[in-house]
């Protein structure tokens, strides 16, 4: 029995040593939640969350072996920033990464390997867990989706409804950052109705910078800081209660503003 407990904590002593490794190396990225869909014929997209403990970075490019064309799609093709301690998405309503041609055609339940390289935490290695296209009437914040049932992630607002409106400028903030104020016209923000049946002219915003998702919005500003140097596009969508984003005469209601951080 002791000789079980002395190996238990030789074992964990070992495991610390490795985890006190990873982080002397310089490399604060946790990728999480990494999931592989179909996008119809051989393309396979992949959505995922990433935790980033260090300062701001950028995700570069995506490698995936065996596969014949592998793409990060982001904001006019822009690596997208990864902001220092923050949680962000890549999603498929935003940046996410395509996949095409890999040699075996995806089962259900495959694992897909990637290396994601960042600008300063270098190479993360992941795999992707490949799964069917879900079946949405509208889509959760994160969730995949097929490119080919994306009408399915939207509402037109029909004639007798509001028609939601969109603007946005950005404040720079003492801190370094900046507040994004969102002025929507004809429209009601509601936190406690997310994720609830749709009402007209109600629900919520989804926030991105550079394409990476960075959350909900419920009210008329948001915060963002710790970005890398450069500009960046943030973008709010109006979404309703069950997030599909509300289409106005054939157009997504969303706007843009420039973040220039030197």
């Amino acid at each position: 029995m002791r000789t079980g407990i002395r190996l238990a904590v030789a074992a964990l002593i070992i495991v610390a040593g490795f985890v006190g490794f990873r982080m002397a190396a310089g490399n604060p990225i946790l990728l999480e939640d990494v999931q592989a869909v179909s996008h119809g014929g051989a393309l396979v997209g992949v959505t995922l969350t990433i935790r980033n403990a260090g300062p701001p970075d950028r995700l570069l490019s995506v490698d995936v072996p065996g596969s014949q064309m592998a793409l990060l799609k982001s904001e006019n093709t822009n690596p997208v920033p990864v902001p220092a301690s923050r949680t962000v998405s890549l999603a498929a309503d935003g940046a996410h990464i395509m996949i095409g041609g890999l040699a075996d055609p995806p089962q259900e339940g495959r694992l897909i390997p990637l290396v994601l390289h960042f600008e300063n935490a270098g190479p993360v290695k992941t795999k992707a867990r490949f799964s069917a296209p879900m079946a949405m009437a509208g889509g959760a914040a994160g969730m995949t989706m097929n490119h080919g049932a994306m009408g399915s992630t939207e509402y037109d607002v029909p004639e007798g409804e509001p028609a939601p409106s969109l603007s946005l400028a950005a404040e720079p903030t003492a801190e370094g950052g900046f507040t994004v104020r969102i002025a929507a016209a004809d429209f009601t923000f509601s936190k406690e109705k997310a994720d609830g049946p749709h009402e007209a002219a109600t629900g919520h915003g989804h926030f991105y910078v550079g394409g990476a998702k960075i959350g909900r919005v419920y009210g008329n500003s948001a915060e963002i800081d710790g970005l890398p140097a450069g500009e960046h596009i943030a973008r709010v969508t109006l979404n309703t209660n069950d997030h599909r984003t509300y289409v106005v005469g054939g157009q997504p209601v969303t706007a843009t503003v420039i973040l220039s951080v030197e």
